[in-house]
């Protein structure tokens, strides 16, 4: 009865009974109930169930079974609560589904009360839910490096401020007057939590601490560091919801409660929470405890390994809460984890039990959960929501402080005694596997956890691989042994084998690795991986659509040669879901003979490879059977250093740990100490009294302080009350001290100045009242609008003694502006009275069908079950052949679409029909066509006409695009035709039209693409037919890829001709039919120019396609030589023409024409000339000769061209003549 009630927000499961159940609440065991309970075991209790492992509806039948009367089932994972499904006709007992957070609040409450009573009921009361929602717009977390985000919440949404350019008024928003207004985001939200930083500033300075009322000697400034620690210590948990939509569609999730989390931080900021007056304790805390690095009562500032341990004697009355911050050292600009500076915070319960700094945890493979450290913030936080009465040790403990000493601030609230000092343990002793280090758990082996009670999974060499599954800021822990000689060598490999997540590897020699332990002795996979700093970074490694098997591998560096022991792999979950993976190792573990995975190992006799071990009686090489201390033999029993049998040595151990040392704490909690430490002048421990400056122990140091505050000054304050005053500084103007008489402004002593004042009451003014009764005014004041004083005045419009109507609006009030809407409705927009179709009093009205004005009659109305042929009261054979035909089937249906539409069709809305009807048919657009588009009127037969042409393309376009049109409600009848291939698909296509219009699947779709709201129904049931014609060919872009890569392919094959071509010998023999048909088929890309070795022709030809085609044509003309005359002939000629090229008769028939063609007067230079001969001699070929060379060769003529060539070459000689 001591403890509060709580309220918990539950979901109902979809099996089992609803109702109210009053009972005693026992934890199921097994935990998860999934395997039977032992029989009556739950009698009559309410079975608290946890997820995991087996099907909700098992659990319940189980619970049921051992006698349960309900079953409320908490999750294994933080977050939204989950929907129990499935369906169990056998389930007759209520079964309820609750967060992980809530769950563990029932189970701490019925710890701490022996199982109490608890009352489930369907109705919930308590605070407005709105109030406890999270804004979808409000900003989440993590980091990039991690860190938890935001710190604090604050209200931040429809929040009412000062509106600028309004003076006050009473009007109220939504009032275009109105001097206030709302907003939202963080405008309104960081001044609320800027002014309660400010409130937690003054509360400090105006010493409302440590009392808990004012008391100005206590003031002192508050660090930033104590100031935040003071604010996150505020923080309560949101019990709403969050719209995750991300487009306010009213999708909700219930919160995270456990704080701190990345979607509430450390809770919404409730400064009564956390700021302990005395006269307010029932909302606030009983207790509040501060240590500021930069305060009056600050702590020791700590280095790396320094920690501060306080002791609480904590009452169950209220929540125990501590907070942790600091002013971190700045970080480098290229730092992956920011956090320079670690200080960790744990709380040691009178039970053992423990929790490290903002709860962070991990899972053993049993299921077990333990805490971890933070390695990322400069923030942490415990906060026990319901603690067992006892001594809480609370301990500050640096643990990785570069850049030190380190400050802090911390805060504690609750109900508890003053704080004492406390013992530096560590969790649990280190539960044996580790060692104690100021307070902090070093594991040894294959250990890990605050207090190395989790047994860490080993990894095997070569054996398959270990699958996972992280949370997000959760580590899993693995391990493996190099054994215990150097030299050895390491592979680890981590797959993320889920689409989403982001899991992190790290490795660490002989403990467990965090965000600061980076190991320097492995290399990555890859060079560019970080400096090679053995750990997976972030999302970098994961490709982008999330679907792919990312894997990281590290190494271990070959230029170590010591590496021995253990091994701890660490992985984390990163951002932002929970990540799946498989790990695995390799190893080269050296044996005690030197050799790489030999298996040897060194026995107890110290022979390697000896097998001798040590039995549990200690003997090497024993059989194990000895008598232990409890006298059993083969026990293994043996007394400990304390003398107790099967003892731990912790008996008898001293406050340094080290057992039978004698060591004891004194008053002042110093092992060994002897209470001086903690002493007051009074000589007792922890009297906490000191000597004032007027040498009074235990004083305020007042006793001996003057009026001007210095002790011992002697100085008091005269009658004035003037601190070492003569008196005088009071004298009345009587001459009397204190007499409190003064001259007034006329110079009469004691008077009241009336003698000499004028009408404004100042004494010496000679200010009189005007005619208006303005004391000093000029008679203006009272003047009229008609100029006459105290005349008419201007009425509100404007008007010089009017009554105000002249600008009055239908409301009677000036300048408002209303006037009388087309419905009679003063300010009214007309909407009151407007029809369907836009029109005001048209008294249209939508039907059944979604028809602005029908009467119902454009949709099929069935008051029965439709069969699967759309026919309504149908048993479905009529459409029965469908499913086996082997023809194509057409469908022919018909659609009433209704919305704010155009009144005509356009290019896009018909597109928009086709491809939202293949959409939800799950068919291709290109078998979907739209037969009519017609306007429905409210009669059938009614002068309709289809707004498509008789080919299906829109009617008068050009005039419908070229001006809008009002979209008021509007009706088509749209007519669509299907046709599909195969018969089988005409039924499921028509289902999936059926249920797509049913789910409003189909609305969405038209809605979207037409951005309007937009309905539509199916008209009448389809007709099933068999159709003969060939279905649609490819679309235009179809048609225009499959068109390019022909174009392609031909090209290349034809290149691939041309080149074959070229690579002939030039003494070939050249057919006209190759040339022909080469021109022919692949002559628009030059394959002909190549076989007639013309190839720079050709080239031009394969990069213009035959110079789009002109060029290909005129080879006709030009390669007729090649294409119509005799091959012979032609390859004689080319072998002469080989010849004659450097002869000197081809020399003397240039000379010869050089000559003529400078006696006819021609300007171009000769060499040029003579150039251009020989490349047209040699890129055209033969075909380019002269046709007396092409032709059978004639001696006559060539002696006389000879000849010729004799005389006009200055260089010929008559050997020439002869050779010819």
């Amino acid at each position: 009865n001591d403890l509060p009630e709580a309220e918990v927000l539950g979901r109902w499961a979809e099996f089992g009974t609803r109702g109210s159940v009053g009972a005693g609440m026992k934890e199921a065991s097994p935990k998860d109930a999934c395997r039977p309970l032992p029989p009556n075991s739950m009698l009559g209790k309410v079975a608290v169930v946890v997820r995991g492992t087996c099907y909700f509806s098992e659990k319940a039948q189980a619970v049921q079974t051992a006698g349960a009367v309900a079953m409320v089932v908490y999750d294994n994972h933080f977050g939204a609560t989950v929907s129990m499904a499935g369906q169990d006709p056998g389930i007759r007992i209520p079964c309820i589904s609750i967060s992980r957070y809530d769950g563990e609040q029932i189970l701490a409450m019925m710890r701490a009360a022996s199982g109490p009573a608890v009352e489930l009921t369907s109705h919930v009361t308590g605070p407005d839910q709105w109030q406890q929602n999270l804004a979808d717009f409000s900003g989440k977390g993590p980091t990039g490096d991690g860190r938890m985000m935001p710190h604090i919440l604050t209200v931040g949404a429809s929040i009412f401020s000062a509106k600028t350019g309004q003076r006050c008024s009473g009007h109220a928003p939504p009032h275009a007057s109105a001097a206030v207004t709302d907003m939202d985001g963080t405008s309104m939200a960081a001044p609320v939590a800027a002014g309660g930083t400010a409130l937690v500033r003054q509360y400090y300075r105006e010493g409302w601490y440590p009392k808990g009322e004012k008391r100005s000697q206590d003031g002192f400034n508050p660090s930033g560091a104590l100031l935040r620690a003071t604010i996150i210590g505020s923080g309560t948990a949101l019990l709403g919801a969050l719209d995750v939509s991300g487009t306010g569609d009213n999708q909700w999730e219930l919160l995270n409660r456990r704080l701190p989390n990345n979607q509430q931080g450390y809770g919404s900021m409730n400064l009564e929470r956390v700021l302990y007056f005395k006269s307010r304790t029932t909302n606030g805390p009983k207790a509040m405890y501060v240590v500021d690095d930069g305060g009056s009562n600050p702590g020791q500032c700590l280095n790396t390994g320094d920690a501060v341990p306080l002791a609480f004697t904590v009452r169950a009355s209220q929540a125990f809460k501590v907070s942790l911050a600091w002013t971190d050292y700045p970080a480098e600009l290229t730092a992956d984890i920011v956090l320079v500076n670690d200080l960790d915070v744990l709380v040691t319960g009178p039970n053992g039990e423990i929790w490290a700094g903002n709860n962070f945890t991990g899972w053993s493979d049993e299921g077990e959960e333990y805490p971890i450290y933070d390695r990322q913030n400069n923030h942490e936080q415990v906060d026990i929501a319901r603690p067992t009465a006892g001594v809480y040790t609370v301990l500050v403990r640096g643990h990785h402080v570069p850049h030190g000493p380190q400050c802090y601030a911390l805060v504690v609230t609750g109900d508890f005694d003053e704080a004492a000092p406390g013992a530096v343990t560590c969790a649990n002793n280190c539960r044996g596997h580790g060692t104690c280090k100021t307070g902090e758990c070093e594991c040894q082996g294959m250990f890990a956890g605050v207090d190395c009670g989790l047994a860490v999974q080993p990894l095997t060499s070569g054996a398959a691989s270990i699958s996972g599954i992280v949370e997000v800021d959760e580590w899993d822990y693995y391990a493996f042994d190099l054994g215990d000689h150097a030299g050895g060598k390491f592979t680890v490999t981590m797959t993320r084998t889920s689409s989403v997540g982001d899991p992190d590897m790290y490795v660490k020699q002989g403990s467990a690795p965090s965000y600061v332990d980076v190991s320097k002795v492995c290399t990555c996979e890859k060079a560019s991986d970080h400096n090679c700093e053995c750990k997976e970074l972030s999302c970098d490694s994961c490709d982008e659509n999330g679907s792919g098997r990312v894997a990281r591998v590290l190494h271990s560096d070959g230029r170590q040669n010591s590496l021995k022991g253990v091994w701890i792999v660490g992985v984390t979950g990163f951002c932002c879901d929970a990540a799946h993976y498989t790990i695995s190792v390799s190893l080269d573990v050296i044996g005690c003979d030197g050799v790489k995975n030999s298996g040897k190992v060194l026995g107890c006799d110290g022979v390697c490879g000896s097998g001798q071990v040590v039995d549990v009686c200690g003997t090497c090489g024993g059989n194990g059977v000895c008598t232990g201390c409890d006298g059993v033999a083969g026990s293994g029993t043996v007394a400990d250093v304390c003398g107790v049998c099967g003892g731990d040595g912790s008996t008898c151990a001293g406050c340094d740990g080290v057992p039978a040392s004698g060591a004891v704490a004194d008053a002042c909690g110093v092992c060994n100490g002897d209470g001086s430490s903690c002493a007051g002048c009074d000589g007792v421990a922890n009297s906490g009294k000191e000597v004032d400056v007027c040498g009074v122990c235990g004083g305020d140091g007042t006793s001996c302080v003057g009026c001007d505050g210095v002790s011992g000054s002697g100085k008091e304050d005269d009658v004035c009350g003037v601190c070492d005053g003569d008196g005088t500084s009071c004298l009345g103007c009587d001459g009397e001290p204190n007499s409190g008489m003064v001259d007034d402004a006329c110079g009469v002593c004691n008077g009241d100045g009336s003698s000499c004042a004028g009408c404004d009451g100042v004494a010496n003014s000679g200010k009189t009242k005007d005619a208006c009764g303005v004391c000093g005014g000029d008679g203006s004041t009272c003047m009229g609008c008609d100029g006459v004083i105290h005349g008419k005045v201007e009425d509100d419009c404007g008007v010089c003694g009017g009554d105000g109507k002249t600008c009055a609006g239908c409301d009677g009030e000036p300048k408002s502006g209303k006037t009388v809407d087309t419905c009679g409705v003063c300010g009214g927009d007309g909407s009151s009275c407007t029809g369907c179709d836009g029109i005001a009093n048209s008294g249209l009205r939508v039907d059944s069908c979604g028809v602005c004005g029908g009467s119902g009659e454009w949709c099929e109305q069935c008051d029965g079950a439709v069969d699967q042929c759309g026919v309504c009261k149908s048993d479905g054979k009529s459409c029965a052949w469908v499913s086996t035909a082997s023809a194509p089937v057409r469908i022919m249906t018909s659609l009433t679409v209704s919305g704010r539409l155009p009144p005509e069709v356009s290019v896009e809305m018909k597109e928009l029909l086709v491809t939202s009807v293949a959409s939800v048919m799950n068919v291709g657009p290109h078998e979907v066509e739209v037969k009519s588009v017609m306007p429905a009127t409210a009669r059938k037969g009614g002068g309709r006409r289809s707004l498509l042409g008789t080919d299906g393309e829109v009617e008068g376009l050009e005039r419908r695009e070229g001006g809008s049109q009002p979209l008021v409600r509007r009706t088509f009848l749209v007519s669509v035709a299907v046709v599909l291939q195969r018969g089988e698909e005409a039924l499921p296509a028509f289902k999936n039209l059926h249920d797509g219009i049913g789910t409003k699947l189909l609305d969405g779709i038209l809605s979207q693409g037409l951005d309007q709201e937009v309905t539509a129904v199916l008209t009448f049931a389809p007709v099933f037919e068999a159709y003969s014609e060939t279905l649609g060919g490819l679309t235009r872009e179809q048609e225009i890829e499959e068109g390019a890569a022909g174009l392609l392919l031909y090209w290349m094959l034809g290149a691939a001709v041309g080149l074959i071509c070229y690579r002939r010998s030039a003494t070939d023999y050249t057919s006209p039919y190759m040339a022909f048909g080469l021109w022919a088929v692949f002559g628009i890309v030059g394959a002909h120019r190549f076989y007639t070795r013309t190839p720079k022709v050709g080239l031009v030809y394969l990069c213009t396609f035959g110079l789009c085609g002109i060029g290909w044509l005129g080879d006709l003309y030009w390669q007729r030589g090649f294409f119509f005359s005799s091959g012979k002939n032609r390859l004689r000629a080319q072998q002469m023409a080989a010849r004659l090229k450097n002869s000197r008769l081809a020399t003397a028939i240039r000379n010869k024409t050089r000559s003529r063609k400078y006696q006819r007067g021609m300007t171009e230079e000769v060499g040029d000339h003579e150039e251009e001969e020989e490349d047209g001699f040699e890129d055209e070929g033969p075909q380019q000769l002269p046709s007396t060379l092409l032709a059978p060769p004639n001696r006559a003529v060539l002696r006389e061209e000879a000849r010729g060539a004799e005389y006009d070459d200055e260089d010929g000689d008559r050997a020439n003549h002869d050779r010819v």
